[in-house]
């Protein structure tokens, strides 16, 4: 039996607990994630699953003599189709038709983690039976597979081509000048130069090259149906990876300027563009909860510091969110005086705080 993990009931710390499991695990191990042809070949057999009943155990027989002659290669409907129920193939066929249009992007925005696949082929499962009921004429899976990737990997950007799409009939000019500046030489700068957030971020500027464009197509049906999502935000919670979760646990917990330096240099730096979303999400509704908190503050000004890409904008909008500026400590006035210095774009904050609250006349120009 094993002792119970020393608790410190007055600070509550979590930390500790986290230190204890440390040692109980000696091999530490990160599952790799999927290649994009075991992304395609895990999705044919989760469709095979749902729309298969006599021929499944078929499917699974050939699967299992498949894999030791071609353990690389894809398993798709190609391989299955002649072992399939005459009556079963059709609904297979039409569920599996964006299996291999999509399993790339699907496998890049997921980061190939079978669990997060398996819950996005949920989710879009039910919003096509929803769309089934509603008989919305002309509804594409496609599309709306393509669209749940954005919402899943991007979902600031989603919202945001939501806004575009509301007000233009629901085709959007702004994606298709994005869809077109994808296909250029260097699409990451011209899109940048252009357009703000993580639209020239590489697996985003894949999304846009991948079919089928959604430029020329009203969207309004596919965000009708994702409306509830619009309102909860469902990729800002359940689908965000464990290891993000993680190192913002730890950037929050322990309170000292010298391991926030070094977790924004060795760990944030690095981080793909869909991680860094999660990241600013979940640091925004911590600043938002506990304003008064400098911690969080500063992990917003170190990554400013930093340079991490998108972070003055982010700490901006979080800011504004702020109810009561009064509990903003005035005492970060030096630390972003400081940080200003390496990035100069860190006083255009300056003008985002209450111009009455403590922390903003000690901004104010000297």
């Amino acid at each position: 039996e094993l002792p119970s993990p020393k608790h410190d009931p007055q600070t509550n710390n979590p930390r500790i607990i986290n230190d204890y499991l440390e040692k109980l695990i000696q091999v530490p191990y990160t599952l790799p994630k999927l290649s994009d042809s075991e992304v395609e070949t895990y999705m044919t057999l989760l469709f095979a699953k749902r729309e298969l009943t006599t021929s499944y155990p078929k499917v699974i027989e050939h699967f299992a003599e498949f894999r030791k002659k071609n353990r690389y290669e894809v398993f798709g409907y190609a391989d299955i189709e002649k072992i399939v129920e005459p009556a079963e193939k059709e609904n297979l066929k039409k569920s599996i038709s964006l299996v291999a249009s999509l399993s790339s992007i699907i496998a890049q925005g997921l980061n190939g983690n079978p669990r997060q696949i398996k819950r996005f082929l949920n989710s879009f499962t039910l919003r096509h039976r929803l769309a089934t009921i509603a008989e919305i004429p002309g509804f594409q899976i496609d599309v709306l597979g393509k669209l749940m990737i954005l919402e899943y990997s991007f979902s600031n950007l989603f919202t945001e081509l939501y806004t575009w799409q509301s007000v233009q009939q629901g085709e959007s000019k702004e994606l298709g000048e994005l869809e077109k500046l994808a296909e250029n030489e260097k699409p990451e700068e011209e899109i940048k130069q252009k357009f703000t957030g993580f639209w020239g971020d590489p697996q985003v500027i894949h999304w846009l090259k991948t079919e089928p464009k959604l430029s020329n197509v009203d969207l309004r049906d596919y965000y009708w149906i994702a409306r509830d999502q619009l309102l909860s935000s469902m990729s800002g919670g359940s689908l965000i990876p464990a290891h993000v979760r993680s190192l913002f646990r730890s950037l929050v917990e322990y309170k000292s300027d010298a391991i926030t330096k070094g977790k924004v240099t060795n760990e944030v730096l690095p981080l793909s563009g869909s991680h860094l979303v999660h990241i600013y999400s979940l640091l925004e509704k911590e600043l938002i909860k506990n304003p008064g908190e400098a911690n969080i503050h500063k992990i917003y000004i170190e990554m400013i510091r930093q340079k991490v890409p998108d972070s003055v904008t982010k700490y901006q909008n979080a800011v504004i969110k702020i109810s009561d500026h009064e509990q903003i400590p005035f005492s970060l006035e030096p630390v972003m005086t400081l940080a200003a210095k390496d990035n100069p774009d860190m006083q255009t904050v300056y003008a985002k705080f209450n111009p009455i609250s403590k922390i903003g006349k000690r901004l104010k120009p000297k």
